[in-house]
């Protein structure tokens, strides 16, 4: 029973969130969260600059970015954001859905600095 047991949560670590699954019925919990790389200090970015962000989600399937300013994005780790007017505060969201659709939201403020 305890050789199953560590077979099964070995399972788990190594196949990851959306591996293993017993029935149509469990979907795990996903979790949103990013931080943007290249920040000047915290919760600052220049204007002009493209943002990097390092997507830090678990167990989804699907991500919507919103930008604050009219832009969307559906990439697991979007490019080629910038933000031009400053200065001025934009809050980033990203929703995450799993497959079976859970979701989670995680929203952060940036700071634009003009140059």
């Amino acid at each position: 029973m305890k050789q199953l047991l560590i077979s099964a949560l070995l399972a788990v670590f190594v196949l990851g969130c959306n591996k293993v699954k017993n029935t149509a019925s469990d979907d795990p919990t996903p979790v949103a969260n990013f931080r943007i790389v290249n920040t000047v200090e915290d919760g600052t970015v220049m204007e002009g600059t493209a943002l990097q962000f390092e997507n830090n989600s678990q167990c989804a399937d699907s991500y919507e970015w919103d930008f604050g300013n009219g832009t969307m994005c559906y990439d697991r780790t979007p490019t080629n954001i910038v933000y031009r007017q400053c200065p001025t505060t934009y809050c980033i969201r990203l929703t995450v859905r799993t497959r079976h659709g859970r979701t989670a939201t995680y929203s952060y403020c940036v700071r634009v600095r003009c140059r």
